[in-house]
């Protein structure tokens, strides 16, 4: 069953007409137990590990002795399971695990700061099991979600934009992801002759599939919240439109990437008072979230290193004159694209299995080889 699968929408429309059917006082247990049956039909190991890290993070919330206690927790928690999954599988053996460490964390750490406020069990267990965003996201924030659900009531209008949203998402997932990105430019880049055009092309096919592929599934995500009259936040605001690498990031995979400049990319400001150290940390944080390997050590380093560029060459463009005219609207088109050449590039090394094969496929890009 995948996630566009006619046994999805399925579940999902049963989902739904079993929520508002069941009398009020049940119906958030009823979506933390939806969760918890799916999982132990497709991934039991994960509800172990699941069960753990929520039950130590909610007493570490609760009964932590200082603040420090917490950080140390968030980070030992962040850290062990990117250590676990590398070692002790993915995919379905800790299904889910990836985003639901992310909110764990985030509540412990908004805890430690005094902003979490008094959290009670069945909140927190519905924040981390939410059905729609468990799997792909969005990494909703702890404070925003419970509004929700205190305000929680029917509401036609977000009934009918849930339903847009899904479509919108079926759309970019089947049509544009599938068959214009998977079918047509990938058929077409099996037929340019090897060499740096192909490469460029090979990475220009993976990086729309993948954002159009992720972009949709959080798009069904949040139209699914939004059929049970909960608002999620946005997780993508056109990052191919990004004129800088940093603009890129705050359009891209929002939801991750605020965690990480919450609580790594901030903090690490803050003590070094480096702009540079702070983007980098925070990119290789993202990195190795993403799969615990050289290649996406390499990734984060790549992208921290580009944010630490961008970061230096906008100091110094402020003590230029401001381009006006026809000038600010080519500077403005070289900056759109020198970031995405940028971002392409960067695709080179993810697409790859091994370090190896993306260091040659870097080459490739520059004519190397």
């Amino acid at each position: 069953m995948t996630a566009v699968s006619a046994q999805t929408v399925a579940a999902i429309a049963i989902l739904v007409a079993t929520f508002w059917s069941t009398p009020p006082s049940y119906r958030w247990p009823l979506l933390s137990l939806a969760t918890l049956g799916f999982l132990a039909y497709a991934a039991p190991l994960s509800i172990l590990l699941l069960a753990a890290i929520g039950a130590t993070s909610y007493l570490m919330l609760r009964a932590a002795p200082s603040p420090l206690w917490r950080y140390i927790y968030a980070i030992v928690a962040f850290c062990g399971f990117l250590v676990l999954r590398a070692y002790a599988g993915g995919g379905f053996v800790w299904f889910g695990a990836a985003f639901y460490v992310l909110r764990a964390t985030h509540v412990v750490l908004e805890g430690a700061r005094g902003v979490a406020g008094d959290v009670s069990p069945l909140e927190y267990a519905l924040f981390l099991l939410f059905p729609p965003t468990f799997a792909v996201g969005p990494v909703d924030r702890f404070v925003r979600f419970e509004r929700e659900i205190h305000r929680h009531r029917w509401n036609p209008a977000f009934f009918s934009a849930g339903l847009q949203t899904i479509l919108y998402g079926y759309v970019q997932v089947v049509l544009l992801s599938d068959v214009l990105v998977g079918k047509y430019l990938h058929n077409y880049v099996l037929s340019v002759p090897q060499g740096t055009l192909r490469s460029w092309l090979e990475c220009i096919d993976y990086g729309g599939s993948l954002y159009f592929k992720f972009a949709g599934y959080s798009d069904i995500a949040i139209g699914v919240a939004l059929l049970l009259g909960v608002r999620v936040m946005e997780n993508f605001d056109r990052p191919y439109l990004a004129r800088n690498i940093a603009d890129f990031w705050r359009r891209w995979h929002i939801s991750v990437t605020s965690w990480c400049r919450d609580y790594v990319n901030m903090p690490v400001l803050a003590l070094t008072r480096h702009r540079g150290a702070s983007a980098v940390s925070a990119m290789v944080v993202l990195g190795l979230w993403h799969e615990f390997s050289p290649r996406y050590l390499l990734w984060g380093l790549f992208h921290g290193i580009g944010i630490a560029i961008w970061n230096g060459w906008r100091n110094l463009r402020a003590h230029w004159p401001a381009a006006v005219g026809v000038a600010a609207k080519l500077e403005t088109t070289i900056a759109w694209a020198l970031t995405m050449v940028f971002v392409v590039a960067s695709f080179a090394i993810t697409k790859e299995v091994t370090l190896s094969a993306s260091w040659t496929k870097l080459a490739s890009l520059m004519g190397v080889g």
